[in-house]
């Protein structure tokens, strides 16, 4: 069974060394996907990267195949807003990460 799992604030070290991968390099595949409705635009960036052989906490995860970054802006009433989420996920292609985590954004 494959999984998506955002990282919080209790997975600290998790959580950083996926923050400072995305901070300072590219991730091997992305996605884009656009919304417009309510009155506003959101943009979502969806990053992922699969070579991760260098992550220490790779062993402690089943199945644990790429991290993942989600970035959001929405543009509404002149102002934008921005938020970058960081994942771990069993998934090794953007789409079915981008469709994973839009689901769970969402909801």
């Amino acid at each position: 069974m494959d999984y998506c799992l955002a990282l919080k604030g209790n997975q600290t070290h998790l959580h950083e060394d996926v923050k400072l991968y995305f901070e300072n390099l590219s991730a091997e595949q992305t996605a884009v996907t656009k919304e417009k409705g309510h009155g506003r635009i959101e943009k979502w960036e969806y990053s992922l990267e699969t070579d991760i052989d260098w992550l220490f906490q790779k062993a402690a995860w089943s199945n644990l195949n790429a991290i993942g970054a989600v970035k959001s802006a929405v543009f509404e009433k002149e102002e934008t807003r921005t938020e970058t989420r960081y994942f771990i996920t069993s998934l090794n292609d953007v789409n079915l990460f981008a469709d994973a985590c839009s689901q769970a954004l969402v909801n």
